[in-house]
């Protein structure tokens, strides 16, 4: 057999990862099947953003205001640098989280992972030149000689480290890390100020991206154990060359798309745009404002398996304050929530499956035990 070079060795095991990974956890296949089922059906769940961002104070907001629950609420690391135990953000008590699977809902996570500032004086995910944007350049992550890198692999490791009770409570996740990486990013449209990426993990191209998607997957799978995340890879380009940006069928369960300013055709071409690039793979609406109501793209033939809203950042920061109870809403209005639960297609916490996702409730399979027991409560 002739020898392969090292580069080559290097590339193939870095490829051959997710076959050697371990098995998803049941959890995990239980949900990932579900979601295909939904989506076959022609029904599909209802989800929501964390207001910023490790509660369900915009869930409880749907609540108040239609008597339902939505079945998705997307918890977000985004405020990682600033954790800390007593502190105004602790992701080390797990259990927001954990309450929510517990109530019958579904877990998903994203990550705004963010680096300093130009300018030295906060944190930003926004890529650019300016003072309030960030230049970190995602290469050095694989650069054993950055501090700037070294830094980063030890955020990696944090958040794995919180994800595990999670995983030893098992409660599946939708993991979803570095999204809208393409930005505005055309090969067709090269040196065009305004067609760059969005965020830093997208700065320097779509390599990378793939490199820094792989070795997160190959960390939280392999080296944390942690089978019970369902990857969420998020696209931001309808017609363009987003493929380039995949990190590859066996790297990812789960293609989404955020969809904000659409009318449903506009909706229904981003069904379309799914199924055609990543045929097999499960469709969602990640992040939706200024969208109609599911049952408007669903009868265009549009199949997604769940849609979740874009929090208010002033509407629901603060449960006992006079705006949270207005059914105004920067993107997703308590009207539409009504509108949208009206549609017996359109699935809420009390409804969105037959039987139990966990034939057993989870939290009791290994005594993890976290500080909001009663989470969330509701109004």
């Amino acid at each position: 057999m002739k020898a392969r070079s090292y580069s080559a060795l290097v590339a193939g095991l870095l490829l051959a990862s997710p076959l050697v990974a371990a098995e998803k956890s049941p959890e995990a296949q239980s949900l990932l099947a579900r979601l295909k089922e939904t989506e076959s059906s022609g029904r599909i769940l209802s989800g929501c953003a964390a207001q910023v961002n490790w509660n369900t104070n915009e869930a409880a907001w749907v609540y108040r205001h239609t008597g339902k629950w939505p079945v998705v609420n997307t918890f977000d690391f985004g405020h990682d640098v600033y954790s800390a135990k007593g502190g105004w953000i602790d992701y080390s008590d797990p259990g927001p989280a954990l309450g929510w699977a517990k109530a019958g809902g579904i877990v998903s996570i994203i990550w705004h992972a963010v680096q300093r500032t130009n300018d030295g004086k906060g944190w930003t995910f926004y890529a650019g030149k300016e003072p309030g944007q960030t230049d970190f350049r995602p290469e050095c992550i694989f650069d054993p000689g950055s501090t700037e890198g070294s830094n980063y692999i030890a955020r990696l490791d944090q958040v794995a480290r919180w994800l595990v009770p999670l995983r030893d409570a098992g409660v599946p996740v939708l993991w979803r890390p570095y999204h809208e990486a393409q930005g505005n990013w055309r090969d067709e449209f090269p040196g065009v100020d305004w067609h760059h990426a969005w965020f830093w993990w997208g700065s320097s191209g779509p390599e990378t991206l793939k490199r820094l998607w792989r070795q997160m997957y190959d960390k939280f799978t392999n080296e944390y154990g942690l089978t019970n995340l369902v990857w969420v890879w998020t696209g931001s380009d309808i017609e363009g060359d987003s493929l380039k940006w995949y990190p590859g069928d066996g790297y990812v369960d789960v293609v989404a798309f955020d969809a904000y300013h659409l009318d449903a055709d506009g909706v229904k071409k981003v069904a379309d745009m799914l199924a055609a690039k990543y045929p097999g793979k499960v469709k969602v609406l990640a992040e939706c404002g200024d969208v109609p109501t599911p049952g408007e793209y669903l009868d265009k033939g549009a199949r997604f398996a769940l849609f979740s809203a874009w929090y208010d950042p002033c509407r629901t920061v603060d449960p006992a304050s006079e705006v949270y109870a207005s059914g105004a809403h920067e993107h997703f209005p308590a009207t539409k929530w009504k509108a949208a639960f009206a549609d017996p297609r359109v699935l809420s916490r009390e409804t969105h499956f037959p039987t139990p996702l966990f034939p057993t409730p989870p939290l009791l399979k290994s005594g993890v035990r976290f500080k909001a027991e009663t989470w969330p409560g509701s109004l």
